[in-house]
């Protein structure tokens, strides 16, 4: 999995994720993103939702967990891609 330690200043401001209905949809935003999009946990680790093998991870383990998901941070890294998963999470 594509995990790695985060340190705060990289941290960018995170988003909160609930219940993803169209993760293939989802995933192919991600995809389209020129930026990092990392899913962040408390204690600091990261994975890289750009990576295929991150999003069957997140697949089968993650997004349907909705406590785990909870307590995750979605970091966007491009102004103009927090625009666009804001605008689909908000209209999903």
């Amino acid at each position: 999995m594509s995990k790695k330690f985060c340190k705060e200043s990289e941290k960018g401001d995170g988003m909160k994720l609930k219940k993803i209905k169209d993760t293939d949809a989802f995933f192919r935003l991600v995809n389209k993103c020129s930026g990092n999009i990392e899913l962040v946990s408390k204690e600091g680790d990261c994975i890289n939702l750009k990576s295929t093998l991150a999003q069957v991870l997140c697949l089968t383990n993650v997004f349907s967990n909705e406590q785990l998901l909870s307590e995750l941070e979605l970091i966007v890294k491009d102004s103009d891609d927090e625009a666009a998963i804001r605008a689909f999470l908000n209209n999903q």
